[in-house]
């Protein structure tokens, strides 16, 4: 992947909150940690869904 394709993707990211920039350029990406909660944090029954699924 090209540097171009790369900072589009950071960007979209960037803007689903899921990674942010930090200080100057060149900038550092830092994961936010938004969409890495487990099931057991989303109040989500495992053998429910292993049943449906």
């Amino acid at each position: 992947m090209n540097y171009s394709s790369s900072l589009h993707h950071l960007r979209l990211l960037e803007e689903e909150k899921i990674v942010k920039r930090e200080g100057k350029r060149p900038y550092k990406w830092k994961v936010t940690g938004k969409g890495q909660r487990s099931l057991d944090e989303l109040g989500l029954d495992r053998e429910k869904l292993k049943a449906e699924g």
